[in-house]
C-alpha cells in the first residue's frame, strides 16, 4: 500500500464488509462520514437515537438506513456494543462520543472485556508521501512504560498489521537514545535482545535492528557518519518506541508539524479497536476502518 486512498479503495471493492460496532455513535465525524464509511464495512449505530437521527437529518442523511440500538447511557452503549463483538455480531470495535476512561475501564480493564488476558497495543499508521509507502510506530498510547516482554508482543501485534497491509518482509527500528548498547540504558539492551532474536528467526521472516537512534533509522548519511550498519537504514516499516511518551509524542509530531497523514488502531484484542484521537482528518478515520477491516479479513483467514 502507498497511500491512504488505494487502502480504502482496496477495502471498499471487497465482496465481505465487517460489521462496525459504533459506541455512543453521535460523534460528529463519523456521523458525517457514514456514507463513505458503508463502503468499506456495515455500521451499528449505538448511543442517543434521537441525538443521532437529528445530527443525520442535519447532514442530509437517515437513521432509517442503519442498524441502530437505542441506548442513552454512555457505559451501557459500550457495553452493548462489546457484547456484539464477543457475541461475533460486530467485528471492529469503533469509539465513537464517549470519554477514554469510560472505554478504558471497559474494553481494557474490566474481567468480561475483549481478551483481557491478551496484549493489547496501539500502532500509529503515517502515510509517507516522501517514502511512498505506509510507516507504522508503535506503541504510541497504552503501554506506559514496556519491558522487554511487553516490547516483544508489541512487535508481534505490529507484524500482524503489517501482514494484513501487504507487507511481506517488515523492516523495525528498535528505537533508543543512542546507536550503540549502554548498560546504563535499558532501551538501548531490549533493542540489541529483539535485533538478536530477529537474527535467530523469532519474528518470522522480519529484519530487527537495534539500538538505533532516530537519525541513523532515517539517514543513511547519518549512519554511514556514525559507522552504523544496518539493514533498515531509510527503509524502516516499524519504529518501535521505548516508551508510550516517545511515541505519543514521535506520532503526533509526524502529523500535525509534519503534516503527514495519520491513522491509529489497537491490536490484540478478539477485534480490532478504533479509538478518538483529534488529530485524525476525515480520510485518516476511514483508513483507520480500512485498517481494522484488513486486520480482521487477515485474522479471520488465518484462524
Amino acid at each position: 500500500m502507498i497511500t491512504f486512498a488505494q487502502l480504502i479503495k482496496t477495502v471498499s471493492s471487497s465482496t465481505s464488509k465487517p460489521r462496525l460496532a459504533i459506541a455512543t455513535a453521535q460523534d460528529a465525524q463519523l456521523l458525517m462520514l457514514l456514507p463513505e464509511i458503508e463502503a468499506i464495512a456495515e455500521p451499528v449505530l449505538i448511543g442517543d437515537l434521537k441525538v443521532i437521527s437529528s445530527k443525520l437529518i442535519q447532514y442530509g442523511d437517515s437513521l432509517d438506513r442503519y442498524d441502530s440500538i437505542d441506548e442513552t447511557d454512555p457505559t451501557q452503549a459500550v457495553l452493548k456494543a462489546r457484547n456484539l463483538i464477543i457475541q461475533k455480531q460486530a467485528d471492529i470495535l469503533v469509539q465513537g462520543a464517549i470519554s477514554n476512561p469510560i472505554l478504558r475501564d471497559i474494553i481494557l480493564c474490566r474481567e468480561d472485556g475483549l481478551e483481557p488476558h491478551c496484549f493489547l497495543s496501539h500502532i500509529s499508521v503515517l502515510e509517507s508521501r516522501q517514502l511512498s509507502r505506509l510507516v507504522l510506530i508503535t506503541d504510541s498510547m497504552i503501554n506506559r512504560k514496556p519491558g522487554l516482554k511487553e516490547k516483544i508482543s508489541i512487535v508481534q501485534n505490529a507484524l500482524t498489521l503489517t501482514k494484513a497491509i501487504g507487507i511481506d518482509k517488515p523492516r523495525v527500528a528498535a528505537l533508543a537514545a543512542l546507536e550503540y548498547v549502554n548498560p546504563s540504558i535499558q532501551s538501548t539492551i531490549d533493542a540489541a535482545v529483539l535485533s538478536k532474536m530477529a537474527d535467530r528467526h523469532q519474528f518470522d521472516d522480519t529484519i530487527v535492528e537495534g539500538p538505533l537512534d532516530i537519525d541513523c533509522a532515517v539517514s543513511s548519511q547519518a549512519a554511514l557518519r556514525k559507522n552504523v550498519s544496518s539493514k533498515v537504514v531509510d527503509e524502516v516499516d516499524i519504529y518501535l518506541v521505548s516508551d508510550v511518551e516517545s511515541g505519543n509524542s514521535f506520532a503526533q509530531f509526524m502529523s500535525l508539524l509534519g503534516s503527514i497523514p495519520m491513522a491509529g488502531i489497537i491490536v490484540g484484542a478478539s477485534a480490532p479497536i478504533i479509538i478518538n484521537m483529534p488529530y485524525i482528518t476525515n480520510q485518516g478515520k476511514l483508513a483507520e476502518i480500512a485498517l481494522a477491516s484488513l486486520l480482521y479479513q487477515h485474522q479471520n483467514t488465518n484462524v
